[in-house]
């Protein structure tokens, strides 16, 4: 019986090689390090003008943040792949799946089917509650920051403050959500707002309806306000608010 002689391992060669593999890897980040500075003012110039403004949607910043999240997740990832640094790397992948959830979960009809949006309901409902939302966000902008370099705080701080901002429109959207409520001291009360508020009679109040609803208790919801509001009272997801969903939110709260 013959054996193959295996080939020794050429190690300047392999220092070479990834030597030359971090190089091209630094090189092309450098090269699109100013374009993803400029990306990531610009982001947040707008978040400070829809801050200022209320007008808004946290779904269209959050969506922005996870894709910025992956793409820098992914470059980190080659860079310490290279760099033989393979517990950043891990980390890094981390992040990368954390970019991908806040943008599919943004949009989730449209990204995560049906039994995997019931399973992360179930098993991470924070991610459904807009506080819980707000907390993802900042906690992992935070972490970013952490990690030093250059883009990577940018965006951190950026995905730190879309937390931030959905914060701030969930405390809006309680005020006037409270508003709403104070109107109906007993369920008759309470159910006639309801009627009230579905003015088309589907049996369900839809965004818009609710923002009219409030608007004639002398208040005015703003986009991420509404976002927030839809987001606290639909148990279900499914875009609006049903009876059972407004008077389960209403006996809560006459619990709280």
């Amino acid at each position: 019986m013959s054996y193959q002689q295996i080939p020794a391992i050429d190690v300047e060669s392999a220092k070479s090689f990834g030597g030359a593999a971090v190089g091209a890897a630094s090189e092309y980040v450098g090269a699109h390090k100013a374009e993803a500075i400029n990306f990531a003012s610009e982001k947040a110039q707008q978040l400070k003008k829809m801050v200022e403004d209320g007008d808004g949607s946290w779904k269209y910043l959050g969506f922005v943040a996870g894709l910025l999240i992956m793409f820098i997740s992914f470059m980190g990832f080659l860079s310490s792949l290279f760099g033989f640094a393979p517990v950043l790397a891990i980390l890094y992948i981390y992040f990368f799946c954390a970019g991908a959830l806040m943008s599919a979960l943004e949009f989730k009809d449209s990204f995560i089917p049906a039994a995997y949006r019931e399973t992360i309901r179930k098993e991470a409902l924070f991610l459904y509650r807009p506080y819980g939302r707000a907390g993802f966000y900042f906690g992992v902008g935070l972490i970013l920051i952490s990690v030093g370099g250059v883009v990577t705080p940018l965006v951190g701080i950026y995905t730190s403050a879309v937390g931030l901002y959905i914060y701030y429109g969930s405390l809006g959207a309680l005020k006037n959500l409270n508003l709403l409520r104070a109107q109906a001291h007993d369920e008759p009360t309470m159910r006639a707002k309801f009627a009230e508020a579905d003015a088309d009679g589907s049996g369900y109040i839809e965004p818009g309806e609710l923002a009219a609803v409030c608007g004639s208790l002398g208040t005015t919801l703003k986009k991420n306000e509404l976002e927030s509001a839809v987001f606290l009272l639909d148990k279900n997801d499914d875009g609006k608010i049903s009876y059972e969903e407004f008077r389960a939110w209403w006996v809560d709260a006459e619990t709280a």
